[in-house]
């Protein structure tokens, strides 16, 4: 927030912001070629010359400024370039303190030095730039590790936790038209390649001015848009080193960089919008259908920015493929009118007005304050003079028409590695904007070979804990000497660190933790204790010698003390509907209501008994997912006994599409109800029986259903050679015109064939759809090859059994009643909303915490256990207990009854992180009806859950 990194990615909803970040090179349309100006080479070609005594003179001593005017300094090899600096009694009254410009020609670059409070004349020198681009680095002055904190619109108060407590410290305004910053006669910067060169220049004239800071390390340090900025100053100050030795200037002793919640690579940025707003990595504040399309376009963006703006620069596409994945992915969040710089909280104003802190509307009016001004040295006849502002708008519009922020910033990280110079990445756990999923993604990736020839480094190891104690006598406030504040990973010169409970602005968050960057100068990794020297308190800084899991295993158990939970069961095809008919079923062996309240329930609307007075149908998943939600909330709400109780909501078949949908729509109802006052729904878990869930997995495994070991092989040969080399062209077109981008006519299309190509062989076999070991029994149109659904129609159809059902004769269902809809299967099919990818909302609700059962009979044809295992196998997603730990499912081994010695093997099982997949041998479509027992003890042991399976 200190650059207001993410503050221009308001564009499309505040016209004052422009898209994220800023642009990119300074790139010439006409001749296609870079406009890199290097001042420092150009300004002065001697590489002969050493400057002598009576050629230059150092001022050498601060102290001898005038604290009433500039003192101007500059270097015979920097012709272009001046310094302008004074005394300032400002904001820390117990160190030296100096203001001043770097002067290019036309154009007045502000500045802000402080000394070390602990020893100046020995202690590292920091430089700190804001972001923005446009930030002025006043935010990092006066609210995060500046010497003293804003109180009021005419108060400071000093502040204990300034970086200054450890080293000396530059803050600057840059580019040109950042806040105190100018240009006589609008002169601009648009690049951060061109501000390089200014930042190295006066760098250079600095060192070589005040000779006692020369060869004392220095530190390029900041917040935001400087993800990008700090790379390329690094690299800048870096390279000139050559150019300063051959014309007899000490060289600059760069020794790090230090970046906190950067902006560095947009790739892995951009698409980290939906793992902080829609998974357990961040917090899934958004709804389950936004997080879904989220997840969807993702590809779409990688695809479209890697191909227009990374393999080959082209200036409008790139231009719309960030339009369009900003709409996408961006978007969502901000509308949402929660702190883009703290996901935890909601924007405490308008983000245009106070970036969501009202305490920088009283740091802008101090800034403008006469007397401030004075004390800088702002002089009143310059445009800034009274006009001070925290962000400049036109300064990021500059930047933001070039697309300076697509360009691979990283690579510059690799370059700094690669040549001894460190680099640590420090983001806040909470902060949106630049946050630490993107930013682990940029780092994972890096390669270098390190400096010292030891060899080829990528990337950073796995993520540790890290922490220590703040108290001053060791201890924190509970007592314990040693707490997590973050995670971290190292490699060679490289750390990434998280710090807990921090947003967009660390050192404001978390000032007393913020200061461990010092460990950049004393050590090179976080696995020693280091000590904050003069500080007057402990800082023990190490890592946890436990290691972290990498999966969590669901267990199961018996029921102590609890309520009996509630179990919804939505009927398994598209058959059943909306007018809610409940029934309870009779006690019988091995049935489900020996251990919960059941509920089944007919729906969408045209299933069962379910109706419509006006002809009102339901052709999505959507759309039924609404109806059945409000519909849970009422009952709850009305039958105040059921309230708070465990909700379990299970299906089968097409329940497979239904179950994730419908949890997800009563999950995020609970928001809702919570504003009005009602009992949010206590939901435990999605139970999913053959399902189809995904029907691209599903569509596929036909071929190993029918033509291999895995299922059998009952298709002759030929056919199944067919169906083996229709699988890659099947995948390939129903990819590209249902998952990539949903086109309707061509989804429709690639369906029909793949499904003639796949299924109807089957199909015509006269098999059994439910059962691949048996025949059908009867035609599957008249009795789903069970003739006993034909006694079912019968038994509910009689008027006796409609009377005590409760069924109005004057309904449509009266008498009417069928198994299987066909008007309701087809009006689905024809919206094809089986094509859409469910299994994204399964994880979801794993990201939640929802507790997910997929079980599957292994004779099961048309949702087959196949075609269930590689949509649960692919998946993967972050742990719901914040730790940022990925989850999959481990391999399949036996479950059964009795204990593991004596075991009678029921199936297969694979778990992790709240997901259990599980076969039933000898099952068919219909676990229940084909294995009671065994369907039973799965049921209880997945609502008991404390025992394995």
């Amino acid at each position: 927030m200190y650059a207001n990194g993410a503050l221009v990615m308001h564009t499309r909803l505040l016209t004052l912001f422009s898209t994220l970040f800023g642009t990119a090179w300074g790139w010439n349309s006409s001749s296609n070629s870079m406009l890199l100006h290097d001042p420092i080479q150009s300004s002065y070609t001697t590489t002969s010359n050493h400057w002598h005594s009576n050629v230059f003179k150092p001022l050498e001593d601060l102290k001898l400024l005038s604290d009433s005017q500039f003192t101007s300094l500059s270097h015979p090899a920097f012709p272009s370039y001046g310094v302008r600096v004074k005394k300032s009694k400002f904001c820390d009254g117990g160190v030296n303190t100096y203001t001043g410009y770097i002067d290019i020609e036309a154009r007045h670059i502000f500045f802000y030095f402080f000394e070390s409070r602990r020893d100046p004349e020995k202690d590292d020198t920091i430089f700190w730039t804001a972001g923005g681009p446009g930030g002025s680095s006043a935010l990092a002055v006066f609210l995060g590790l500046g010497p003293c904190r804003i109180t009021g619109d005419t108060e400071t108060e000093y502040h204990h936790e300034s970086w200054n407590e450890v080293a000396n410290v530059f803050f600057v305004d840059q580019p040109i038209g950042t806040g105190f910053s100018y240009a006589d006669r609008g002169e601009s910067v648009s690049t951060t390649e061109e501000a390089a060169q200014d930042i190295a220049a006066f760098i250079a004239i600095f060192f070589e001015n005040f000779i006692k800071f020369q060869g004392r390390p220095l530190h390029l340090a900041g917040a935001s848009y400087a993800g990008r900025y700090l790379p390329l100053f690094a690299s800048a100050v870096y390279d000139k080193n050559a150019y300063l030795k051959n014309v007899g200037i000490t060289p600059i002793n760069l020794k790090s960089i230090m970046i906190n919640n950067g902006f560095t690579d947009y790739f892995t940025m951009i698409t980290s919008y939906y793992d902080m707003t829609c998974t357990s990595a961040g917090v899934p504040l958004l709804d389950s259908s936004t997080c879904v399309r989220m997840k969807q376009v993702i590809p779409r963006c990688q695809s479209s920015l890697t191909r227009f703006c990374r393999d080959r620069f082209d200036m409008i596409d790139c231009s719309a493929a960030s339009a369009f994945c900003g709409s996408e992915l961006q978007e969502p969040f901000i509308l949402t009118g929660w702190n883009q710089y703290d996901i935890t909280k909601k924007c405490d104003g308008e983000l245009a007005e106070n970036l969501c802190n009202p305490i920088t509307k009283n740091l802008t009016t101090y800034l403008n304050l006469p007397s401030t001004l004075s004390i800088l040295g702002i002089d009143p006849d310059t445009p800034v003079y009274g006009n001070f502002k925290l962000l400049s708008f036109s300064v990021n519009k500059a930047f933001e028409q070039v697309l300076d922020y697509v360009h691979p910033t990283q690579i510059y990280v690799e370059q700094l590695l690669t040549r001894g110079i460190k680099v640590l990445i420090m983001v806040g756990s909470n902060d949106w904007a630049c946050n630490w999923i993107g930013n682990f993604r940029w780092v994972s990736a890096l390669e270098w070979y390190s400096s010292d020839g030891s060899g080829h480094q990528k990337g950073v190891g796995e993520l540790r804990e890290w922490g220590g104690s703040l108290a001053k006598d060791g201890y924190d406030s509970d007592g314990d000497q040693w707490r997590k504040m973050g995670m971290t990973a190292t490699e060679g010169n490289l750390t990434f660190v998280t710090v807990d409970g921090a947003g967009h602005m660390v050192p404001a968050d978390k000032p007393k933790e913020s200061l461990f960057p010092s460990f950049v100068m004393e050590a090179s990794t976080l696995t020693q204790d280091t000590s904050m020297l003069g500080l007057g308190i402990s800082f023990s800084i190490s890592l946890r010698a436990e290691e972290i899991r990498t999966m969590m295993i669901q267990s199961f158990g018996p029921l102590e003390g609890r309520e009996d939970p509630l179990l919804w069961d939505f009927s398994r095809s598209l058959d059943h509907a909306e007018s809610l008919a409940i029934t309870r079923p009779s006690i019988i062996p091995n049935h489900g209501t020996k251990l919960q309240t059941f509920f089944f329930v007919d729906q969408p609307i045209g299933v069962g008994f379910s109706y419509a007075d006006y002809g009102e149908s339901v052709s999505t998943t959507e759309e039924a997912a609404q109806d059945i939600a409000a519909f849970i909330a009422i009952f709850f709400e009305h039958f105040t006994k059921f309230r708070g109780r465990a909700l379990h909501m299970a299906g089968e078949s097409y329940g497979g599409r239904y179950i994730p949908l419908f949890a997800s729509a009563v999950y995020d109802q609970n928001a809702h109800l919570k504003d009005m006052g009602l009992t949010p729904i206590n939901l435990k878990s999605a139970m999913i029986g053959n399902g189809l869930t995904d029907f691209f997995t599903m569509t596929t495994s036909y071929y190993d259903m029918a033509c291999t070991v895995a299922g059998q092989p009952v298709l002759d040969i030929s056919t199944c050679v067919r169906m083996k080399e229709v699988v890659p062209r099947c995948q390939s077109s129903l990819k590209r015109s249902c998952v990539d981008q949903f086109d309707k006519i061509n989804c429709y299309a690639a369906n029909t064939f793949c499904n003639a190509e796949l299924f109807e062989p089957f199909l015509r076999s006269g098999r059994n759809l439910y059962d691949i070991t048996k025949m059908c029994d009867g035609e599957l149109t008249d009795t789903l090859c069970y003739p006993i659904t034909k006694n079912i129609t019968n038994y509910l159809n009689i008027p006796s059994v409609q009377t005590s059902l409760g069924i109005d004769p004057s309904s449509p269902a009266y008498g009417n009643y069928t198994v299987v809809s066909m008007e309701v299967g087809m009006a689905f099919d024809r919206a094809l909303d089986h094509a859409h990818p469910t299994q994204h909302y399964v994880e979801q609700l794993l990201h939640r915490g929802i507790k997910v059962l997929i079980y599957v009979g292994t004779n099961d044809f048309v949702c087959n256990w196949i075609g269930n295992l590689a949509w649960v196998s692919a998946m993967e997603w972050y742990s719901p207990d914040h730790s940022g730990r990925r989850e999959k499912v481990g391999p399949l081994k036996p479950w059964g009854g009795a204990s593991v010695s004596t075991m009678e093997r029921w199936g297969m099982i694979a778990q992790g992180g709240g997901l259990t997949f599980a076969t039933i041998d000898g099952a068919g479509h219909m676990v229940p009806y084909d294995k009671p027992k065994e369907s039973l003890e799965l049921v209880k042991r997945w609502l008991e859950a404390t025992t394995e399976l």
